[in-house]
């Protein structure tokens, strides 16, 4: 029976809900985790599942938070426990790497005796692939599998100081691969960047909670609404999709939700739009509950930008789960059995997101549902949270 660890961004709904009173939301990352944990509760195979998760925002005063406290809660099969450390500017970082790297010392020592343990990371984050390291080092028979759910280079590169840092941090990264056994890679040609041999690698673009996934034709709002949801980046399209709704000759609306580092510039586009709204920050829930009841969603981000074959927005997963058709471009991340339930526009520009627009506004109401609703059964039966999972755990043991 294998023993699990996850060393990520998860942490006990009250350090969640303290994020939340003080305007901080779920990233898509803690939700692909959490998805993680629900398909490795399902494992008969697996027999305890523990978490040790770090909160990453940024320090005070950025962010209102000045402190995390140590929380630990109960799950199905293990203990879950938050990271506590002072987030204050210059030493947060540290602080954090010191309490993670800590904490999973601590837990190698109590689990030593164990033969079959596996810690899962999530993402190629220094901190979490050091505090991996530390339990390999305690236990030497333990597996590391990182997750790549996004290549640290293309990440954040807003500033010059921020990209000489994240270059310094990339070669810690590269050092503490050496301790890792097998990746989880969002796209195939994540392999090739970071030079893995074929057995030490399987593609991994997601997965979702087969239970949140519609399976039956939903209500939907009256008005035709379109919906953008995820960070607000201006590398990611959305300039061009607000000017696609000047364009269109639909009566349909944009609506965009998130945060980022372009929300100001975002914002600011919306104001003289005429048929485009920019509607803030909801929780995950609420967010899932919205696009069920959309009339389309939408994922303009371009194919040819630099970090698009490193990606399959995990977006993705949550868009054509909701039932609701999805409109976005062919990105070369995305498999191709993903095709035929996706809408892709002619051209990826603003004229060529129009025309796609309008042509989805003239189709049938029932044809636009029965073609969401495929999308979400496929979903729901190829990449659930448990079939994935135990696609994961059969190439970590090597079968």
């Amino acid at each position: 029976m294998s023993t699990v660890l996850i060393i990520g961004t998860l942490v006990p709904e009250q350090i969640v809900n303290y994020c939340h009173i003080n305007g901080i939301k779920n990233a898509a990352a803690d939700i692909a985790q959490t998805y993680m944990l629900h398909g490795l509760e399902k494992n008969a195979n697996v027999e305890v599942i523990d978490t040790i998760g770090a909160v990453r925002v940024k320090p005070y005063p950025k962010t209102k938070i000045k402190r995390f406290n140590d929380v630990v809660q109960e799950n199905v099969k293990g203990i879950m426990r938050g990271i506590g450390y002072i987030n204050l500017p210059v030493i947060a970082f540290y602080m954090r790497e010191k309490a993670i790297i800590s904490c999973a010392k601590d837990w190698a020592r109590k689990n030593k005796n164990k033969t079959d343990v596996t810690v899962l990371v999530y993402s190629m984050h220094s901190p979490f692939m050091k505090a991996a390291k530390a339990v390999k080092k305690i236990i030497p028979t333990a597996k590391i599998v990182v997750t790549v759910a996004d290549l640290p280079l293309y990440m954040d590169m807003k500033g010059g100081l921020r990209k000489v840092l994240k270059q310094v941090d990339w070669h810690r990264i590269k050092r503490l691969m050496k301790s890792v056994d097998k990746y989880l890679l969002y796209t195939k040609f994540m392999a090739d960047y970071l030079q893995l041999p074929d057995e030490k690698w399987m593609v991994f673009e997601g997965l979702f909670d087969a239970e949140r996934a519609v399976d039956d034709l939903q209500e939907k709002e009256d008005e035709k609404i379109c919906i953008y949801a995820g960070n607000l980046d201006a590398r990611y399209g959305i300039k061009m999709l607000v000017d696609a709704f000047d364009k269109i000759k639909s009566d349909a609306v944009l609506h965009i939700y998130g945060a980022g580092f372009d929300k100001e510039y975002i914002e600011h586009l919306t104001q003289n739009a005429k048929n485009v709204q920019y509607k803030g920050v909801v929780t995950s829930d609420e967010m899932f509950r919205i696009m069920k009841g959309a009339t389309l969603l939408i994922n303009p981000r371009p194919s040819a930008i630099g970090l698009a074959k490193y990606s399959c927005p995990s977006k993705t997963f949550e868009y054509m789960a909701s039932g609701t058709p999805v409109l976005m471009t062919h990105l070369p991340g995305l498999p191709e059995e993903y095709v035929p339930y996706i809408f892709f526009p002619e051209t990826e520009d603003s004229d060529g997101f129009a025309e796609a627009i309008d042509s989805i506004m003239q189709k049938d109401k029932a044809e636009l549902e029965t073609f969401g609703l495929r999308a979400a059964k496929f979903i729901k039966k190829e990449k659930n949270s448990e079939c994935i999972m135990e696609k994961v755990m059969r190439f970590v043991e090597g079968n």
